[in-house]
C-alpha cells in the first residue's frame, strides 16, 4: 500500500508509535484500510446521490471541487481510537484537530461497514450464521446423538434441568464412559461424560455493559440489572474449547436473564440442532428444557443440596467445568480491553453495531481474504 495516505494528516497516522492507540499493529491496520475503504467509498456516494436526490438539487461544481474530505485511513485512525479507548469526542477534537460531528458520523458510519464483515473463525472462515452451523457441526462429531424426550424442563430422570446430569458406568461423572482421561481441548484433566467421540466443543456466558442511567421510569426499570447493581445492556457470548470468540449476541435490556436472551437469540435453534457439547454456568438452569438440548451434551456446575455439603465427585465436575469456562472470561475480558464496551455513552439503539465491530476487530486476526 502507499504511504501517501500517511502525509494527509501527519498528526494522526505518520507515526507508529500512535497505532498502540488502536490495538492493532501496522499490518492489521493496514489489512483494514484495504477491506473497508472500498465499501467506505460505495456508501458515501450512495449518500451523496440519494441526498441530492431528495433534496432535487442541480449540480453546478465539477465532480471533485470543494473541500476534499479526511482521507479515510485518518478517519477510520480515530473512530478505531475512539473504539478502543472511549475517548470523548471533545477529546479526539483536541488531539488531532478532528472535529466532534466528524468523528461521531464517521463513527456511526464505519461501525456499520466494520459489523456486515461478521466474525471470523479460528479456520479463517466467516462466521454467519451458515458458517457457525457448519463448525457447531463438525463440533458435535460425525453422528450425532439421538435427542431423548424432554418434558415441562425435565430430563429423562425427572430432576429439574441442571440438578442432575447422568454418570458415566463407573460412577464417577467426571470420567467418560470410554476410560479416555484426555480432555478435549488440550488441557489438563479428565473429560466429563458425554464429551466422548466428539471433536470439541463450546462455551456460552453472558455479559455486560454500563450505561447512562435514564430518565424515564420505564426505562430505568427495563435497563436496569438488580445482579450487577447497574444500568446496563446485556449481550451472550461463545468461544470455543481454545478460547477463539465463534458469536456475539444483539444486546438486550439489563434487565433480561440469560437464559432469556439465549433463547431468543439464533445460537438456541443452532445448539438444538446441531447437538454441540456446551458448558454454562449455574445461571443457566433449565436450559435443556427451553432449548430441547441433550441431557448429555450441556455440563452444568452441580447445586449443593439443601441441608447437606456437595459430594467429592461432584466438586471435582465443577472444579473441571470451571477451568475450562475461564476460556469464555477470558474473552470477556478481551472484548472489554475495547473500552467502549465498559461504560457506552452512545444512542442505545446503536450500540449492536458497536458489539458487533468490536467483534470483528477483535477477531481481524484470522481473516486472511475478503
Amino acid at each position: 500500500m502507499s504511504d501517501d495516505w500517511r502525509r494527509c494528516n501527519p498528526r494522526l497516522v505518520s507515526d507508529d508509535k500512535l497505532l498502540h492507540l488502536t490495538g492493532l499493529d501496522r499490518e492489521l491496520f493496514d489489512r483494514l484500510v484495504w477491506l473497508l475503504e472500498p465499501l467506505w467509498e460505495n456508501a458515501r456516494a450512495r449518500r451523496i446521490e440519494q441526498d441530492r436526490d431528495k433534496k432535487q438539487l442541480v449540480r453546478r461544481n465539477r465532480i471533485g471541487a470543494g473541500k476534499p474530505p479526511l482521507p479515510f485511513p485518518s478517519r477510520l485512525f480515530v473512530v478505531v481510537v475512539v473504539l478502543r479507548t472511549n475517548m470523548p469526542l471533545r477529546t479526539v477534537e483536541a488531539h488531532w484537530g478532528v472535529g466532534k460531528d466528524l468523528v461521531s458520523r464517521s463513527t456511526r458510519q464505519i461501525v456499520e461497514l466494520l459489523a456486515v464483515l461478521g466474525v471470523t473463525g479460528p479456520g479463517g472462515e466467516r462466521l454467519d450464521e451458515g458458517g457457525l452451523a457448519s463448525l457447531l457441526a463438525s463440533m458435535a462429531g460425525p453422528a450425532g446423538v439421538e435427542r431423548p424426550a424432554v418434558v415441562a424442563g425435565r430430563d429423562e430422570e425427572g430432576a429439574e434441568d441442571g440438578d442432575h446430569r447422568p454418570t458415566s458406568g463407573s460412577g464417577d461423572p467426571s470420567t467418560p464412559a470410554g476410560g479416555s482421561s484426555e480432555l478435549v481441548g488440550g488441557s489438563e484433566g479428565v473429560a466429563p461424560d458425554g464429551w466422548d467421540g466428539v471433536a470439541g466443543g463450546v462455551i456460552i456466558d453472558g455479559t455486560y455493559t454500563r450505561v447512562g442511567r435514564p430518565r424515564g421510569w420505564e426505562d430505568q426499570k427495563r435497563l436496569y440489572n438488580s445482579h450487577r447493581g447497574c444500568h446496563c445492556l446485556v449481550y451472550q457470548g461463545c468461544c470455543d474449547l481454545d478460547g477463539n470468540l465463534l458469536w456475539v449476541s444483539a444486546p438486550f435490556p439489563g434487565a433480561t436473564h440469560d437464559l432469556t436472551a439465549l433463547t431468543q437469540t439464533p445460537l438456541g435453534a443452532l445448539l438444538a440442532s446441531t447437538q454441540v457439547p456446551v458448558l454454562f454456568d449455574k445461571g443457566y438452569q433449565g436450559v435443556v428444557g427451553r432449548l430441547g438440548l441433550h441431557p448429555q451434551r450441556v455440563f452444568l456446575p452441580r447445586r449443593k443440596p439443601p441441608g447437606s455439603d456437595l459430594p467429592a465427585a461432584d466438586r471435582n465436575l465443577n472444579r473441571l467445568i470451571a477451568s475450562l469456562r475461564i476460556k469464555i472470561e477470558h474473552v470477556n475480558e478481551q472484548l472489554k480491553n475495547w473500552k467502549i464496551l465498559g461504560y457506552y455513552r452512545g444512542r442505545h439503539t446503536n450500540f449492536g453495531h458497536v458489539l458487533q465491530a468490536v467483534a470483528v476487530l477483535l477477531t481481524l486476526p484470522n481473516r486472511t481474504t475478503t
